[in-house]
């Protein structure tokens, strides 16, 4: 792992009853420069108290407007070629750009999270109601296809209405452009394929 330009050691370990714990060891200078991270940090062991009093502060991603019109500008190139090969009735590439889809919905779920509350949310989208509560299992599963194309639609259409609403919400509290033109004209596109091929 890097922190700052160093390489920290690392260990990653699994208790017997499966309880996993990430042990990073930074030296005294680091722990006496109060290290930054987006992610909670308690120390287990400072034989040196080089530790500083307090908590330790926690960043988001130092993060954009390049990365955030790239993933908005991701989403939208992916979507367009759902609804293409939905429009052809070809599931199985619809099915894989569906799940490109919800990669980056996940990242800007992500995002948000990082955006108001400080710090990063656990990787993957682990334990995801527990830090995104609005995400519930009933949305979640309208998420997720049906394996036919009506099914799909309805998936592409729900994924597209929260990743909207996620960006949004990022973009505001972050003072970032959201990119409306794009969203706009794809979102037609979409709506009007979809009602074309039906």
């Amino acid at each position: 792992y890097r922190h700052s330009e160093a390489r920290l050691p690392t260990r990653l370990v699994i208790f017997s009853g499966g309880d996993k714990v990430d042990f990073a060891f930074y030296d005294a200078r680091s722990m006496a420069e109060r290290i930054g991270t987006p992610f909670p940090l308690r120390v287990l062991l400072d034989k040196d108290d080089a530790a500083p009093a307090g908590p330790f502060r926690t960043t988001a991603w130092q993060r954009g407007q390049s990365e955030f019109t790239t993933l908005v500008e991701e989403f939208w190139f992916e979507t367009y070629h759902v609804g293409k090969y939905l429009s052809r009735a070809d599931l199985w590439p619809a099915r894989a750009r569906q799940e490109a889809t919800l990669e980056r919905l996940l990242a800007m779920i992500e995002w948000r999270h990082e955006v108001t509350r400080g710090f990063a949310p656990p990787s993957d989208g682990k334990a995801l109601p527990s830090w995104a509560p609005d995400l519930t299992g009933d949305r979640m599963s309208r998420l997720y296809p049906r394996p036919d194309v009506e099914g799909s639609w309805l998936a592409l259409f729900e994924t597209i209405d929260l990743f909207r609403r996620m960006a949004r919400e990022v973009a505001a509290a972050a003072g970032l452009r959201y990119a409306s033109e794009v969203d706009r004209n794809l979102y037609e596109f979409l709506a009007e394929l979809r009602q074309r091929s039906s």
